[in-house]
């Protein structure tokens, strides 16, 4: 019966804060959820020029013990045009709304975010607190190169004049090897440095999140380096979990270490889901 109630209860998707299906949006960009009626939701944040696309496997597993809703970030799931002008407000908009809307519906709410989008949820839970916080691949330590590129982005105020630049270009890498072919191809600089900004102002606050924390990050991440944001967390995390992926690439949950690493997320949530 409770099921059966949660069902009717949940609006369509079109509904919910941050399930907007602009006509510009791609198809296979659009956000979605998976619902049987749980008692438990969990809300997947996907990164800056990302979709929720990258969640399309991973989410699976998950739908047998919770309630999914894989929003979509404003300005996303078309060209980087519509992108490229956002600051932390907008891209923030759906995030508060969304977190109000399920936690009225639901008994808990548990919140996981990929890189810059795992800022954001650190962003809206230290205001909003859910029963779990996951981070994947977080991007509050950059490469050394990364990190230095931003520091002149700012200082020459490159993001005011240049709004966006090809990830080859930044990467050095001809061709840049996307492991999506719905990611971007380019950077929009001022949504990157207002995000990049919001991730260093976020790290004397880190020490108020009191909810289990559950931090994944590969090896191979040549976008966030793992070692530098495992060290950061593990010293201003009280409840905290690490989870380290053996020649995992940045976006963990592509390819063929995610199904594994979805078990492991999946094991963990399942222990923290009982008040």
């Amino acid at each position: 019966m409770l099921q059966e109630l949660q069902a009717m209860q949940v609006p369509p998707n079109h509904a919910i804060p941050g399930f907007y299906t602009s006509d510009y949006v791609h198809p296979k960009c659009r956000p979605y959820s998976l619902r049987k009626g749980h008692s438990q939701a969990l809300i997947l944040l996907h990164g800056l020029t990302g979709t929720p696309n990258d969640f399309e496997a991973y989410a699976k597993p998950f739908a047998e013990y919770f309630d999914v809703f894989v929003p979509l970030l404003p300005g996303h799931g078309s060209h980087v045009c519509h992108l490229q002008n956002l600051g932390i407000r907008e891209l923030m908009i759906p995030l508060p709304a969304l977190h109000q809307h399920l936690s009225r519906l639901y008994q808990n709410v548990h919140v996981v975010g990929m890189s810059y989008g795992a800022i954001l949820a650190v962003a809206s839970a230290l205001k909003a607190p859910p029963k779990t916080l996951s981070l994947v691949a977080p991007a509050f330590s950059l490469t050394p190169r990364a990190e230095q590129r931003m520091v002149w982005i700012r200082r020459l105020k490159m993001h005011r004049w240049l709004p966006r630049l090809r990830k080859v270009h930044l990467n050095r890498r001809k061709p840049f090897p996307l492991s999506n072919p719905l990611t971007y191809k380019a950077h929009a600089l001022t949504p990157t440095e207002a995000l990049h900004r919001l991730a260093q102002d976020l790290i004397p606050q880190l020490h108020q999140l009191d909810m289990p924390i559950w931090h994944a990050h590969g090896t191979h991440d040549d976008t966030t380096p793992v070692e530098p944001n495992h060290r950061l967390l593990r010293a201003r995390l009280r409840n905290y979990h690490f989870c380290e992926v053996a020649s995992g690439p940045h976006v963990l949950t592509l390819g063929p270490h995610g199904s594994a690493l979805a078990t492991q997320h999946l094991q963990w949530l399942q222990r923290h889901t009982i008040d």
